[in-house]
């Protein structure tokens, strides 16, 4: 049933965005928004007077896009104090007295996630943050997704996960065991029982922007009572294959990884 079902959102206008904030940190710049390690951040400047309250990131789309989708994936907030808040907001000029759309978001950790009630489409958009108490003494966000969505007309009938581990295991002559501890993540395997012959040429456009080479994001249940939970940053590991069943219905299965 449309709007309950997987959502993948690929298409993030904000990469091509001209960034603003009102602080930055000289080794930590806003344009680390727009690159696909998470952990490489942006930073308000530490110290700064006030730099707590108010601060904001601000993005030129360059013409007024259609928006679905706010998602930011690693975030230091902690939103402690009553007047500690986390806004959205856009507007057609690059003017905030009151702009068109404004909008409080919940603070999840890891990863937070909106999705609009309706398409909004506005060229400037502004993340506003107050922190107060923030122990860090500076903001700092890693990635930022802001696009629409793609969901499917069937949703997907079976996921099969795996984990993983990229850590490596030694024996000794006498066979003791020694290992390098590195970081064990997630696959998982989306099957689609069928796909329309709409949704088809979705799916090409979707892959012509990530193929095997792009990050993009899923959330497996908008729906969900905490959507943030299944919402995972990943990337395709294997072509897809699509088996038709009859004229204009295929199946298909999509493998993706989670990314660290």
């Amino acid at each position: 049933m449309i709007g309950q079902n997987i959502r993948f959102m690929w298409k993030n206008r904000w990469d091509d965005a001209t960034l603003s904030a009102s602080s930055e940190d000289s080794g930590f710049p806003v344009t680390n928004t727009q690159h696909r390690w998470h952990t490489r951040t942006w930073r308000s400047e530490l110290g700064l007077t006030g730099g707590l309250s108010g601060a904001y990131i601000k993005a030129d789309l360059g013409d007024d896009y259609d928006i679905e989708t706010l998602i930011i994936k690693n975030h230091n907030f902690s939103m402690l104090e009553s007047g500690d808040i986390l806004r959205i907001q856009a507007n057609n000029t690059d003017a905030w007295g009151a702009p068109a759309l404004d909008e409080t978001i919940p603070v999840t950790s890891g990863l937070i996630i909106k999705f609009f009630s309706s398409v909004q489409t506005y060229r400037y958009w502004r993340l506003v943050m107050t922190d107060t108490l923030n122990s860090d003494g500076y903001l700092e966000i890693g990635r930022i997704f802001l696009g629409p969505y793609f969901e499917p007309y069937y949703n997907f009938q079976s996921k099969s996960p795996a984990f993983l581990d990229l850590s490596t295991v030694k024996r000794s002559t006498g066979g003791q065991i020694s290992s390098d501890q590195k970081s064990r993540y997630r696959t998982w395997a989306y099957s689609f029982g069928a796909i329309n012959s709409d949704d088809f040429d979705t799916f090409w456009e979707m892959w012509q922007e990530a193929g095997l080479s792009k990050e993009y994001f899923i959330c497996q249940d908008p729906t969900h009572a905490t959507p943030y939970l299944v919402t995972y940053y990943v990337q395709n590991t294997d072509n897809w294959g699509f088996d038709p069943i009859i004229k204009n219905f295929d199946r298909l299965t999509i493998t993706v990884e989670e990314l660290l």
